[in-house]
This record gives structure tokens, C-alpha cells and sequence, in this order.
């Protein structure tokens, strides 16, 4: 069997460019700021009931009415972004690869303490939120058909 010139997957390709450049000229004309906007809040509703949930003051005192310092996003979004790229990149990421995400995790997690932006508790609140996310996207039921490949390999295409 010989193998497609243009699969679904250029397709794919080939309309996501298109479609980035009608966006970019429809957004550098300023057409969807409106719609952009109410995404925005809508995320940042989201994002602050949680932390007003918990309610916890930065380490300079502040809290708002809907917002918090536990735990830290930063935290969360680095840890499940790296380990996400990595779990892309491979089914099973080699122990050196899973370091750089540690040591990339742990300097954003003392930059946080040294600008005073959280609270100890708050940088290992938002790594144990981002562990079990990493486990889950790591399950075989999603691992699986990111993974996939054809039964056989390239040099008994018959």
C-alpha cells in the first residue's frame, strides 16, 4: 500500500494556517475585541469565585473580594503545560526530561516566594493540583490514541 501524497492531516494543516490568517486580519481590524472581551471575563469569573473560595491574602496582605492567593496558578499551568509537551513529545518521556520539568517548576515556584507573589503553601498547593492532572493525562485512555501508530512499520507497508 503506498502511502497518501495529502492525508486528512495536511488538510488539517492547511486549514488551520487559513484560518489563523483570517483571524489575525479580522482581530488587527479590531472586529472581535468585543468577543474577546467577554471571554476574558467570563475566564476571570471563573478564576476569581475559586480563589474566593478560599480567600487567602498575598503575602503583602491583599485580597479581594474575588480573589485569593491559594494556590498558585503559576504553578499549575507550568507544571501541567511542560509535563503536557512532554507527554506529546513522547508515550513515555525519559527520567532526564521529567528534570528539566522539575528544575523549570522549582525556579518558578522560588521566584514566586523571593517577589513575595505567594505563600510557600500556596507554590506546593498549586504543584499537588498539577500532579494529579499529569497523572490523568498520562492514563493510557488518553495516552492511547495520541500515540497510536499503524500495526507495522514503515518498511513492511504491504
Amino acid at each position: 500500500m503506498r502511502a497518501a501524497w495529502f492525508t486528512w492531516t495536511h488538510l488539517l494543516a492547511v486549514a488551520s494556517v487559513v484560518a489563523f490568517a483570517a483571524l489575525a486580519v479580522v482581530a488587527s481590524a479590531g472586529h472581535v475585541d468585543s468577543v474577546d472581551q467577554d471571554l476574558r471575563r467570563t475566564a476571570v469569573v471563573i478564576t476569581q469565585v475559586a480563589k474566593a473560595i478560599v480567600a487567602r491574602p498575598d503575602p503583602q496582605g491583599h485580597v479581594g473580594s474575588f480573589s485569593g492567593s491559594f494556590p498558585s496558578g503559576h504553578m499549575v499551568i507550568l507544571l501541567t503545560c511542560l509535563g503536557g509537551v512532554l507527554l506529546l513529545w513522547r508515550e513515555r518521556p525519559p527520567a532526564w526530561a521529567w528534570w528539566v520539568a522539575v528544575v523549570a517548576e522549582l525556579t518558578m515556584g522560588l521566584s514566586l516566594l523571593l517577589l513575595s507573589m505567594h505563600w510557600f503553601t500556596d507554590v506546593i498547593g498549586g504543584l499537588l493540583l498539577a500532579v494529579p492532572l499529569l497523572v490523568v493525562a498520562a492514563s493510557p485512555r488518553f495516552l492511547t490514541p495520541v500515540h497510536r501508530t499503524a500495526p507495522h512499520s514503515v518498511g513492511s507497508l504491504s
